[in-house]
């Protein structure tokens, strides 16, 4: 017998042959509902449709830190990652301020393409 219909010949009989197991009714269950309190929502036509993306394009702040960071890259041949400048990015200050607002912060997805168009304008 393969082993696969073993096992399944071996559940059968445990569930057939099980006396401990009491099956859930719901008899004993009670639902109430008050009719009087349903409310229903009128939804307007398309609201499951997604939203178009807004597109933003970078700030000149944004821009140079980026550049700055991808020069210092390619100097001391460390470069950066995209995923830890997407985490450093809120804790960046200037003049004891914090230099980007919550607004300006940047994904990896983003870095990480403002990296390759970088590159790609410097190999042509």
């Amino acid at each position: 017998m393969v082993l696969l219909d073993k096992v399944k010949t071996m559940y059968k009989s445990l569930t057939e042959n099980d006396n401990q197991r009491t099956p859930i009714t719901l008899q004993n269950f009670n639902i109430v509902q008050n009719i009087s309190e349903q409310s229903t929502v009128t939804l307007s036509k398309g609201w499951a449709l997604s939203l178009p993306k807004t597109k933003t394009r970078f700030t000149d702040k944004q821009k140079k830190y980026l550049v700055d960071a991808y020069n210092d890259g390619e100097e001391t041949r460390f470069k950066s990652k995209p995923e830890t400048l997407s985490l450093e990015i809120p804790f960046v200050k200037e003049n004891d301020r914090f230099k980007f607002s919550p607004d300006e912060y940047l994904t990896a997805s983003q870095i990480k393409s403002f990296f390759s168009s970088i590159t790609r304008k410097r190999r042509k």
